[in-house]
């Protein structure tokens, strides 16, 4: 009878615990989990083309107050 409930209890455990680590989202998985102070440690950033530089000179010049 116990050995029946201890069997029972670890099959529950089992699929829980299985149930528990794979339910992890994918957006959560493999991101940095040790940071270092003043260092960005994310995916490098793709370089603005001219276009986009030019834009945001416009936009700015047209936020500056004299």
């Amino acid at each position: 009878m116990i050995i029946r409930f201890y069997k029972n209890l670890l099959i529950v455990l089992f699929i829980l615990s299985t149930f528990l680590i794979s339910s992890c989202r994918e957006d959560e998985q493999n991101r940095v989990l040790n940071y270092n102070k003043g260092v960005y440690l994310g995916e490098k950033d793709t370089p603005l083309t001219e276009q986009q530089i030019t834009k945001l000179r416009i936009h700015t010049s047209r936020q500056k107050s004299n």
